[in-house]
């Protein structure tokens, strides 16, 4: 009952925001690899599933500067920047 109260009197509380806004930077995701690499049991997620992570909190996987592209380095467990 309390619960309930709450989300009528706050109703922006428990949502989820609308749409990503900004950008994440490498260090994001690679935070966001490592956090979905432990809830899955230390298996390499696809770049979809690190997508979606990262879109919880807020962000957008980044574009790549051009010439470059943003790939997933499975001995080193982290996303790096190659040339194309």
């Amino acid at each position: 009952m309390m619960l309930a109260a709450a989300l009528f009197i706050f109703p922006g509380c428990g949502k989820k925001n609308s749409a990503p806004t900004s950008p994440a930077t490498m260090e994001d995701l690679n935070r966001a690899l490592a956090v979905v690499m432990m809830h899955d049991g230390q298996r390499l997620p696809s770049t979809n599933e690190v997508a979606a992570f990262l879109e919880q909190t807020g962000k957008v996987f980044p574009a790549a500067p051009v010439g470059k592209k943003i790939v997933l380095d499975a001995a080193a467990k982290q996303f790096v920047m190659v040339d194309q």
